[in-house]
């Protein structure tokens, strides 16, 4: 399926999830980046 495409539910849609460790700064900008989009950083 391509990732554009929004057919069936959000679990369908996303079966992979991607864990990483941040320095402070750099955490601070993907908070930014997601309030930017009005989005919490687990949907960002």
């Amino acid at each position: 399926m391509d990732a554009t495409q929004k057919t069936g539910s959000p679990k369908q849609l996303r079966g992979r999830s991607l864990g990483t460790k941040l320095s402070e700064p750099e955490y601070a900008q993907c908070e930014k980046s997601a309030a930017r989009r009005e989005q919490t950083l687990s949907k960002w």
